[in-house]
Formats: structure tokens, sequence, C-alpha cells
């Protein structure tokens, strides 16, 4: 039984009147009845006091009384060890709390704001990056002092420090969080307009449906690519090595490890007693990426990563980016084949390629796709998450997403859409 059960079967007990609310929606914020645990260990508590029109009064033994806004009380269930309901110590209330109200006020001004940001990282994207972050960040500033809006962005990186901060300092870093979503979104749709050239079609007959990490794979002496997908990578990359031939080695190009896990790839390599050689190599550095390419030439069977959003502007090479180069590379289409895993779908690979430029698919049409989330375990959510955004990829590549509250919001830019 898990700490909370125990805690609500000890109440029971004690004849402690009680509520335990589920929290899947901002709608279900109306049910809460405060005081109210929002979670708690047995090291930790945070205790909802008090729900107003500005937000709630809320306690915790490190920090002591804070006002949180709405959005930032949301964004507690994606810290570690939080559960899917609050437990309101106390009778029901007669009538329903202002907070759900108030969150979506809040999710309109974020939404206005994020519009007009990613319009002017748009047209701004073509002088950089640093100048475009740093006239957003002046912008977001101006707007902050200027509006005082209720909340400036919920945080989605950094909730954590962001919860530890004072106001002056979370309002500061909700600036940051936001002049970068607008600059990753601006420079996204840049990056989409240049995907508009002609796609190579001589790689459209490159691309395979099943996997050809087995010992019968048929490309002797020829390089294949073999794309894998983020979302498990650990699995995916030990099922990989546990079915490859044993006379080629083994590049693993892009990874997001830390130590432990490089450890793990190296040993589970290891125990199929080959002699052949592992290699990881770091991404976005161009030491690593001529490496590559010599190991490419010899014939070795090369492993990147396929983000579920290849197109999120990084400082990092993602596999698609690095595969998209090789399609200048006249040696290339004679000796790459891309393939994927059993982890790694023929949708989504068909999907991701022609993002990347690689394959022609047709133009379809926009979509948006709900999730359902009432009586779902964790994992069959992230599945659906997973399976949702793909299906949101194929059906509409020239475009970026997001997630928000179990929801794909799709937005559509207009000037990035458009073909020319």
């Amino acid at each position: 039984m898990y700490l909370h059960e125990r805690l609500a079967v000890y109440l029971q007990e004690q004849d402690v009147p009680f509520s335990a609310t589920a929290i899947q929606e901002e709608s279900d914020l109306e049910l809460l009845s405060p005081p109210c645990l929002v979670h708690w260990n047995l090291h930790h508590c945070v205790v909802v006091l008090n729900i107003s029109i500005q937000g709630l009064l809320v306690w915790d033994p490190y920090l002591g009384e804070r006002h949180y806004r709405c959005m930032e009380f949301l964004d507690f269930y994606e810290k570690p060890g939080y559960v899917n309901y609050v437990l309101s110590l106390g009778e029901p209330r007669s009538r329903p709390t202002p907070l759900a109200q108030v969150c979506k006020r809040e999710q309109a001004q974020e939404r206005l704001l994020e519009k007009h940001l990613a319009s002017l990282a748009l047209m701004m994207s073509s002088v950089g990056k640093r100048p475009t972050r740093a006239l957003l960040r002046l912008l977001t500033g101006w707007w902050d002092r200027c509006l005082q809006p209720v909340i400036f962005a919920a945080p989605r990186y950094n909730i954590q420090r962001m919860l530890a901060c004072s106001d002056e300092q979370a309002r500061h870093l909700a600036r940051n969080n936001l002049a970068q979503l607008a600059i990753n979104i601006g420079y996204t749709a840049n990056l989409l307009r240049k995907l508009r050239l002609p796609r190579s079609v001589e790689w459209k007959n490159r691309v395979f449906s099943v996997p050809l990490s087995t010992p019968q794979s048929p490309f002797v002496g020829q390089c294949i690519i073999e794309l894998l997908h983020q979302f498990d990578p650990i699995s995916a990359v030990y099922s990989v090595l546990l079915n490859l031939p044993s006379d080629r080695d083994v590049v693993i190009y892009g990874n997001p490890w830390d130590d432990t896990i490089i450890t793990m790839c190296h040993q589970a390599f290891a125990d199929q007693g080959h002699e052949r050689t592992l290699e990881i190599l770091p991404p976005g550095d161009k030491h690593s990426f001529f490496k590559l390419l010599k190991r490419a030439r010899a014939g070795a069977h090369i492993i990147m990563f396929a983000d579920g959003n290849p197109l999120h502007v990084s400082d990092e090479a993602s596999g698609l980016q690095v595969a998209r180069s090789f399609t200048a590379c006249t040696m290339w289409h004679h000796r790459a084949f891309v393939t994927h895993t059993g982890a790694f779908l023929a949708g989504k690979t068909a999907a991701n390629l022609y993002i990347a430029g690689l394959v022609e698919r047709e133009r379809l049409t926009l979509d948006v796709t709900s999730i359902p989330t009432q009586n779902r375990s964790r994992e069959a959510i992230v599945q659906a998450k997973a399976d949702a955004m793909c299906r949101t990829i194929e059906i509409c590549p020239q475009g970026w997403w997001f997630w928000r509250n179990a929801e794909v919001y799709f937005h559509e830019y207009h000037p990035a859409l458009e073909r020319q």
C-alpha cells in the first residue's frame, strides 16, 4: 500500500473528514477544499491553505508560506514524488473555487504573448540567435513591467528552481523561459522554410520498413544508418546490440545519456563476446562528425537518435540533421541505407524522414488530437502522447507542436506553412 493510501486509511480510522480529488485537468481545481495536501512523503509535505482570485496560499516546511499562481500549481505534478490527486482535510466546498477561471485567463495571456513573440522571432531569425534572444528578453521584460500579467509563462523545465525563488526571481526565470520558447518556434519555422527545397528522390528507395539489424542482413560491407526513437533509448539500443551481426563495428552518434547508461550499453555489447568495437560519439562536434564519416566508409552500423521533435532548435545536431547532411555526399547514394528498429514504427520513420528532407510525401491537412486520460495508467497516457505526436507530424509536418495538460496544441503559423 502506498503512503498516500495509508494516510487515507488512517484518516478514516480517526473519523477525520477528508475528500480525495483527482487532478486531471483545470476544471478539477474547482473541487478543491482547503486546507488540502498536494504532496506528502516521509520527509516533506505541501499544504494549500487558501484559494482565492489571486491564486493559492501554500505552506511548505522548507520555504514557509508563499503565494503561487494557478499554472504554477498545476506544474506541481511535474515534480518527482507528486501524486495525481489532492487530499482535502475538511468538508467539501458548497460552491466552486475561482481557480479554474483564473487559470484560463492566465493561459489566454500566455498564448497571446507567445503568438506575438513567435511572429517577431520568425521575422528576426535571419539575424542570428543572440540578437533575437536579447531583443525578446527586452520586450518580455517591458511587457511584464507595464502590464503586470497574472502569470507570465508557465515554467517548462526549471519548475523546481522557480518554486524555490522569490517572486522577482521567478518572474525573471519565466521571462527567460518565454523568450527561449519564442526563439525555438521562430527558428523552427525558419528551418521549415528551408525544407521546402526539392527533396532527395534518390533516398526514397533506400528507406526500409523492416529492421536491418539481424544476422541475415544482405547489405554486407555497406553502411547502415539505424534511426532510434528517444522515448526509450536504452531498451531500443539494447535490443539492437543483441541482434547486430557479429562482423560489424557499431557507432552510436548523439547519445543523451549519463555515464551509467553508457556503461550499461558497453556491458550489453561486451556480453555478446564478439571481437568488434562499440564507439559512442557525442553530438554537435565537428571532430565527431568526421569520425562518423570515417566509420561509415568502413561499413560500420551507425545508430542515430531521431528525436520526437527533430526540428527543435538546439546547439547539438540531432541524428536526423546529420542524416540529412549525408545527402550532399555522393558516396551515401551507393553505400548508405536508412532503417529503424521495432521500437520505431514505420509510420514514425516515414514522418521523421520527411521532416528531415530525406523522402517525399504528399501534403495533408492540419489536425488537432486530444488524448484521453480518464482511467488510464501513466504508461498508457505516455504511449498515447507518442502516438498522437506521430500522427500529428504525419498529418502536417510543416509546423511545430508542444504538450499542455495532456493535449496536443498544434499551432499553425501561416507564413511558415504556405508553400511557395
